[in-house]
This record gives C-alpha cells, sequence and structure tokens, in this order.
C-alpha cells in the first residue's frame, strides 16, 4: 500500500520527499479522492487542491475514504480548509492555518487561494497568499515594526485584492492609499524580504513529517464515527471518478471517446447497448451478491436465420436502448470507454483520435473548411452516410441530437475524412 499526497505550490515536491516516501499528485480537484479509494492506500494527505480552474475535493468523498477506515491528513490550503469542516469525522488537521479555520480566526477560501505555475513550472506559485501576508504583517506588528493601526490598515488592504493580484508591493501600494505613512510601508517591505512569510510551506512541511511519523509507526486503525449514506447520485460519482481517473494517461476525454464512438464507431448501436447495461450493472450493483466469474459482453445479435418475430423483437429493442441512451448521454459518455474496452476495439478508436489530434495540431492557425480539402459540404456528409450512417435528417438535426453545433459537426466528419484519405495526402 501506499501514502499519496496532492501536493502544489504550497511546498516544492523535491523538498517533500526528503521527508516522506509517497505518490505525489498534482493539485486535488473533485473526484480524486474517490477515485484512489478503489487503491486501498496506507493514507491520504490533502496539501493543495483546485478552486476556480476545475471543481473543489467534495467533502462527501473525503467521508468516504474515512467511512472506509482510510486515515486522511490535511494543511496548508484546500487541506486546511476541508480539515476544518470535517475535522469532527475524523479528517486529521495539521498546522496553524487548520486552527485558524477551525478557531473561526479566518473564514474565507481566498485567504488560502493563489496563481501558479503548471506542473511543467514545478506549480510556483505566481501570487502571495492571504494568510503569508497576514501572518507577515502579525510578525511585523510583534517585533515594532509597525502600530495597530498601521497593521490593519496594511491588513485591509490585503485583503481588498482579489487574489491573483495579491503581492506585497500591491498590498503597499493598497496601504498608500489608506494613509498609511511610507517610512511605516518601507519599514514593512525590508522586514517581510528579510523576514519572508511561509505559512502555507510551514504548515505542508509540518504536515509530510507528521505522515511520515504516522507512517514509522503504523498507522492507527480509525473506525469510522458516523455511516456514510451511500446514495445513488455518490455512486454515480465515484464510478464516474474510477473511470476517468483509469483514462488519465489518455490525451482524450471520456467525452470526447464517446463522440467518437457515437459517429464513427463500428457496430454503433452495440456500444451503445453495452454502454447502457454497464450504467445499470454497476448502478444495481451495490444490492446484488458479488460475481462469481467475468463475462464478456454478448456481440450484436445476427440477423441471418433468425425468425423474422425474433428480428422485429431485436430492432424494437435496439430502438428502445437508443431512445433511453441518448436520454443518458452525460452519464454513459463514462462508460463508453468501458464498452469500447470490452468489445476490443478501444486502441482502434484512440488510434484514429491520435491521428485526427495531429490533424487539428495541423491546422491549428486557420479553421479548415470542406472546400479548403477539395470536397463540398453535400459532398462530405453524403459520404459519411454512405460510410458510416444512413440517416438522411437534416444536418442541423443530427447535430442537436449529438449535443454538438452544426460547424463542429461538419469539422467531426471532416477530421475522419482526412484521417481515411491520410495515405493519399
Amino acid at each position: 500500500m501506499t501514502v499519496y499526497v496532492f501536493l502544489g505550490p504550497s511546498l516544492p515536491v523535491d523538498d517533500a520527499r526528503r521527508e516522506l516516501d509517497a505518490a505525489y499528485l498534482p493539485p486535488v480537484s473533485a473526484g480524486d479522492v474517490a477515485a484512489l479509494v478503489e487503491e486501498r492506500p496506507e493514507a491520504i494527505a490533502i496539501v493543495d487542491g483546485t478552486f476556480d480552474q476545475a471543481p473543489a475535493v467534495r467533502h462527501k468523498e473525503i467521508l468516504y475514504a474515512l467511512s472506509r477506515g482510510i486515515p486522511v491528513f490535511g494543511a496548508a490550503s484546500m487541506g486546511a480548509l476541508r480539515a476544518a469542516e470535517l475535522h469532527t469525522f475524523g479528517m486529521i488537521g495539521i498546522g496553524r492555518i487548520f486552527d485558524a479555520y477551525r478557531s473561526g480566526a479566518i473564514e474565507d477560501d481566498d485567504e488560502v487561494a493563489v496563481v501558479h505555475a503548471d506542473a511543467t513550472g514545478g506549480y510556483r506559485p505566481l501570487s502571495e497568499a492571504m494568510v503569508n501576508i497576514r501572518w507577515g504583517l502579525a510578525a511585523a506588528r510583534d517585533a515594532g515594526v509597525v502600530d495597530d493601526a498601521a497593521h490593519d490598515a496594511l491588513v485591509a488592504a490585503a485583503k481588498d485584492l482579489f487574489y491573483p493580484d495579491r503581492s506585497w508591493p500591491a498590498v503597499a501600494k493598497g496601504a498608500a492609499a489608506r494613509g498609511v505613512p511610507p517610512d511605516r510601508i518601507a519599514a514593512v517591505s525590508d522586514f517581510v524580504r528579510a523576514h519572508p512569510p511561509r505559512a502555507k510551506r510551514d504548515d505542508a512541511l509540518e504536515l509530510v513529517r507528521r505522515v511520515a511519523a504516522a507512517q514509522r509507526d503504523g498507522f492507527r486503525d480509525r473506525p469510522p464515527a458516523f455511516e456514510l449514506e451511500s446514495t445513488r447520485m455518490f455512486r454515480r460519482f465515484v464510478q464516474s471518478s474510477t473511470y476517468r481517473a483509469a483514462l488519465s494517461g489518455c490525451p482524450h476525454s471520456p467525452e470526447a471517446i464517446a463522440l467518437e464512438a457515437r459517429l464513427f464507431g463500428p457496430d454503433r448501436s452495440a456500444i451503445e447497448r453495452a454502454a447502457l447495461l454497464l450504467h445499470f450493472v454497476a448502478d444495481e450493483a451495490e444490492s446484488l451478491p458479488p460475481a462469481t466469474s467475468a463475462r464478456e459482453l454478448p456481440s450484436r445479435p445476427g440477423r441471418d436465420g433468425v425468425p423474422r418475430r425474433l428480428a422485429d423483437e431485436v430492432s424494437a429493442l435496439d430502438r428502445a436502448a437508443h431512445g433511453i441512451a441518448r436520454g443518458m448521454r452525460d452519464r454513459l459518455a463514462d462508460l463508453t470507454p468501458l464498452a469500447l474496452a470490452s468489445a476490443g476495439i478501444f486502441p482502434d478508436v484512440i488510434r484514429s483520435m491520435d491521428a485526427k489530434l495531429a490533424l487539428r495540431e495541423r491546422f491549428r492557425v486557420k479553421t479548415t473548411t470542406p472546400e479548403d480539402e477539395g470536397i463540398s459540404t453535400d459532398d462530405l456528409v453524403a459520404w459519411y452516410r454512405a460510410r458510416f450512417d444512413a440517416d438522411d435528417s437534416p444536418v442541423e438535426e443530427r447535430a442537436a441530437r449529438l449535443g454538438l453545433a452544426p460547424e463542429a459537426f461538419i469539422q467531426e466528419l471532416l477530421m475522419q475524412y482526412l484521417v481515411e484519405r491520410a495515405p493519399r495526402i
């Protein structure tokens, strides 16, 4: 078993690794903890997480981990926030920032929010966290660098800034507008340069050290002090998170794979029915006894030699499945890769999508049209109908059923057309 740590701008991974041998993951977002539970980790530690750029980690998925007896630690940033909210349920909060949230001394999410570089830039922070500013100004006041009035004006100036804009120069400018004397602002600037506040870094470092000590001692069994209500909606969330985690190394989203399968996949109705079947199986799995053996999904029924009435029944069921699947498109997107894998055609679909991705890179500067590639839009649609789908409904209607704008639908057809013609281009 492994300890997993969600870490970003609060502490460089190399510094953390010197204290704790663990699997270090990017800042946590919704679904990441739920997917990890299936890995049966020794412990999960949350330091950093997403705020604006992706949905934040959900409280219930942390409770889900705790309900399975997995210790969950939090500190410094998103971890401190969630630990303050969930410590009564067993999440272990660590550090000064956690204590401040738990006591109510600070309350807002923006106290720990920063903008930062991406993974290639080591998640380097590009703005100053409000807690760092708050801690630095408190230290300056305690050292006699500023009085209470100047301290309060500086804190207010920092709090008035939108979190991506927070920096010491911006705080100084805001304090000057509030009438703080220039010599006091200069003294504070000199003080924080000499004693840079690192509230988030300090707490993150304390967390990895505490987790390392707990690992050496053997993580204690922590029976949950609550009963988690596993609703149907939450089970779907966990399933979706698990399937998406399984595609983490794939450049294509489940939604994009599902669209590819619906537009160009072989035997599309069989894949659609397989995804629908998997949905209902997954939805009912908790109420059924464990399966004793794995069975392949049935292939599409053949028509040759099938009595007419049975063939009619199959056609009717196909139409019913198609109608249900259309109404559940969003829920089935996560299951389509699984259905493709069960049918043995997942690699073929991904290879086709990779080829289209390369084409889109080629057309990055300009938008290509059918006419640019020597075919009219009408001929392109006719080619698609002859090659993949005999549906002769208008393009606008066909696109709407797929959740696409007509222009996007035509682009999808054109990319497939170009990929199939690639050896001759």
